[in-house]
């Protein structure tokens, strides 16, 4: 049987990496924090880099802080995590987003957050995100 959320998964960082839309992501004591972007982010997505480098979840993402907290928090603790949110950064587009962790020495030493717009998957994977 087919895994539609492992599919979803594997699309999305596949898509991300194809248009190169993606972010970086590191852990300051309990907060965490872009530190870079890639530059399709700004140019085909409208996301402007001065809005989130350098910048907490929660100064980005103020209404969604908490529920976005949790996904980093999971992803930090070595899981990939899938979802669906829209964006307040740029006319609230819906994007499907994959935080993966990158591992040093077996910890998790930051994520890698792929970003793809929600129209560019096929309908019958969007249920699964």
């Amino acid at each position: 049987m087919v895994n539609l959320k492992k599919l979803l998964i594997k699309l999305v960082k596949s898509l991300s990496s194809n248009l190169d839309l993606h972010a970086l992501a590191i852990k300051k004591g309990k907060s965490f924090i872009h530190i870079n972007g890639s530059r399709n982010l700004e140019t085909k997505l409208g996301i402007k880099h001065e809005h989130i480098l350098n910048k907490s979840l929660k100064e980005i993402h103020k209404s969604e802080y908490l529920e976005r907290q949790g996904y980093y928090q999971k992803a930090w603790s070595g899981e990939e995590v899938i979802y669906k949110v829209k964006c307040s950064l740029n006319s609230d587009q819906s994007y499907i987003n994959v935080l993966s962790p990158i591992k040093e020495n077996g910890k998790v030493i930051m994520l890698l957050v792929h970003v793809v717009p929600f129209e560019l998957i096929p309908e019958k994977l969007q249920k699964a995100a």
